[in-house]
């Protein structure tokens, strides 16, 4: 990938579309069998429905094609199914509008028609959201619920060691409640919460630490300027009805259009709930059969693993009373966060994607080559019985660390290490030595 010129990068960080106009090049650059990468790829096809009969697997999408396959992967990662906005919107008449295609909607955000928008949630998207509208000379007003994890928290892209890439020091685990304190504060003065009453509402909700999601950079110029021009709220929407937002307060917010930063949902609806229980996928609570067989089988390993958990991690044992968060889906049981431990004896199918970071690009290529490994029925793996007290440990950690997330903020170097250790390849990837507990790694590593 070429390196921009200064004048179009903020801090070494540069905009999406020439990640897309590299990605765009790598799929035609090289030919394998006589195709291309871009040659293979079938678009704006939309998976309806995955099913197996025997040892094939066939996928039926939109429009109406079918495909079978031996082996199948499935890379929809975790921002393909977007949570839609759950309150009522029967008599609602205003556009709204999920930031999934929020760049298609552009022109009809910045026509004449629309001039007061209101944006749901708080994460970086929903800051990103807000700036747009702001260049367009909107009115906006910045509804961020109450019932989640707040603010997102946006890190200055400058700073300075050892808080430059900290979460990437195994050291750091020395130091943790310290230096955790120092980037909180850190991250406080860049935001300048104090300058009045309507910034100080997108105050960090919880600490870094205990962030499951919302943990992103502070990469374009004049960022927190935007954010303080909107009109703030912290509540929840109970309902919509003509061009209003009627709020848990008993605030009414009126718009002509909304802006949904409402996240994704980490499950697999091309799955019909048979087999996604089958292979361990996490499913909507509605769906998936409360007190069952399945519940009963994963009871006892589950409060083994809780144990363990706290023995090991104490600083767990008691947590922090930030609000209560229900669970957006069943645990995944997936091993490894790959590949079902029940349901696929001839190993058929592997999943990758499934784990939200900030190091999402390194991961993917160390699943990638860890899942073709294990399509190809390289890799060794442990009994059935231990594969079970793996994922109900990963389960047990996650629910006390993390409650509904599945973003690895502080862990994603101990699971890539895990990775590579499976495959047999070298893990420390700063050569070992005092370098491995001081020197943050980078994506170079």
């Amino acid at each position: 990938m070429e390196k921009l010129p200064k004048d179009q990068t903020f801090y070494d960080y540069f905009p999406g579309s020439h990640v897309s106009t590299y990605l765009e090049a790598f799929s035609k650059h090289k030919l394998f069998s006589g195709k291309t990468l871009a040659d293979r790829i079938i678009f704006n096809s939309h998976i309806k429905h995955v099913t197996k009969a025997g040892n094939t697997w066939t996928i039926s999408t939109e429009p109406s094609t079918s495909f079978t396959c031996e082996k199948l992967i499935i890379a929809t990662g975790l921002t393909s199914t977007p949570n839609l906005s759950s309150f009522p919107t029967t008599s609602f008449t205003p556009p709204l509008i999920h930031t999934t295609p929020l760049a298609a909607n552009v022109p009809l955000l910045n026509s004449q028609s629309i001039n007061n928008v209101a944006v749901l949630d708080g994460s970086k998207s929903a800051f990103d959201a807000v700036q747009i509208l702001y260049s367009m000379k909107k009115s906006v007003t910045w509804i961020i619920r109450t019932s989640g994890q707040g603010p997102a928290f946006l890190a200055t892209p400058n700073a300075p060691w050892p808080l430059k890439n900290s979460h990437e020091i195994i050291s750091i685990r020395l130091l943790v409640d310290s230096i955790f304190k120092v980037i909180d504060l850190m991250w406080k003065c860049v935001a300048m919460f104090d300058r009045d009453e309507n910034i100080n509402k997108l105050e960090l909700g919880r600490p870094l630490y205990w962030s499951s999601d919302g943990l992103a950079v502070y990469n374009a110029e004049g960022m927190w300027d935007s954010a303080v021009k909107a009109t703030i709220l912290r509540n929840e929407v109970e309902w919509a009805e003509g061009n209003e937002l009627v709020l848990e307060s008993g605030k009414r917010v009126n718009c002509d259009a909304v802006v949904a930063v409402t996240g994704w949902s980490n499950t697999y609806p091309m799955f019909d709930d048979e087999l996604a229980m089958g292979l361990g996928l996490p499913m909507l609570p509605e769906k998936a059969q409360e007190g069952g067989k399945e519940a009963e089988e994963w009871e006892t390993p589950l409060k083994k693993a809780d144990a363990k958990v706290v023995e090991t991690s104490p600083r767990l044992a008691n947590l922090p009373k930030h609000q209560d968060r229900k669970p957006k889906s069943t645990p995944s049981r997936l091993y490894r966060a790959m590949l079902p431990i029940t349901g696929d004896i001839d190993r058929s199918i592997a999943f990758v994607g499934a784990v939200g970071s900030a190091q999402s690009l390194n991961i993917a290529e160390i699943q990638a080559l860890w899942v073709a490994a294990y399509l190809s029925k390289k890799p060794e793996l442990p009994t059935e019985k231990k594969m079970r007290q793996e994922v109900a440990l990963s389960t047990a950690w996650i629910r006390r660390y993390l409650g509904d997330g599945y973003n690895f903020i502080l862990e994603h170097l101990q699971y890539m290490s895990m990775l590579m250790q499976d495959l047999g390849l070298n893990d420390m990837r700063k050569g070992g030595g005092w370098k491995e507990m001081f020197v943050p790694y980078t994506s170079a590593d």
